[in-house]
């Protein structure tokens, strides 16, 4: 029996712990990500990471490329406590016809250990390529 409740557990962290990038040796991070990915229209693209004990500030600087259309696309920060419910703390939209576009968020407070960048791509016919640099700060 306690060789099973012991497998259970393994297989429970294992898959928390997959599809995220797990952030926890420095106090000061950051970290690449969304490098050349493509979004089009009504697509969402997440990227989770996950900081331990807590991540206490996020910031993010976005550049999208288009490959066709109109670029529109909402990056959106978002925090969780538990990788199942997940609460936005802020939003950068990118709306344009220029070839390349930069959108950036000021530091805000995050203050849980999961937070993760949604890219949705929004109207238009578009197809769009991003690389996101993601700033996050651990608390000591």
């Amino acid at each position: 029996m306690k060789k099973i409740i012991g497998l259970i557990a393994i297989l429970l962290v294992t898959a928390i712990s997959y599809g995220q990038t797990v952030v926890n040796n420095s106090a000061n991070l950051v970290k690449g990500a969304g490098k050349n990915d493509t979004i089009t229209k009504d697509q969402t693209v997440n990227t989770a990471f996950y900081v331990s004990p807590y991540c206490e500030k996020a910031s993010f600087q976005v550049t999208a490329a288009k490959i066709s259309g109109y670029t529109k696309v909402n990056y959106i920060l978002e925090k969780s406590y538990d990788y199942a419910t997940w609460y936005q703390i802020d939003t950068v939209k990118i709306s344009s016809s220029a070839a390349v576009v930069k959108g950036k968020m000021d530091i805000k407070d995050v203050n849980a250990p999961y937070v993760r960048v949604r890219a949705v791509g929004i109207d238009s016919t578009q197809k769009n390529r991003y690389t996101y640099n993601v700033i996050l700060k651990k608390a000591q």
